[in-house]
């Protein structure tokens, strides 16, 4: 069983504007190092209920990975492990 948590419809609905307006995506943080142009051209929900959007790069991000959107800004959830030092 999978351990998605579906996301609000309303942001929801805010992913699909983006992607129909081919806006272009800034992630914080760039956990998956997306490239700077590139911006969602479909949403999907597959088989086991989990959301994903697909980015034009072919980069797959799993819906309840992101905490928030404005304008062209996505921010996901990251660990504190994300951001610890490199030594």
């Amino acid at each position: 069983m999978s351990d998605y948590v579906p996301i609000d419809c309303n942001f929801y609905d805010e992913l699909v504007l983006l992607s129909m307006r081919r806006t272009r995506i800034t992630f914080v943080p760039n956990k998956y190092n997306v490239p700077e142009d590139d911006y969602i051209v479909d949403l999907v929900t597959e088989a086991s209920k989990e959301e994903f959007m697909i980015m034009k790069s072919g980069i797959r991000i799993r819906l309840d990975e992101i905490s928030a959107a404005s304008d062209n800004l996505i921010f996901l959830n990251a660990g504190e492990r994300f951001f610890d030092e490199e030594e």
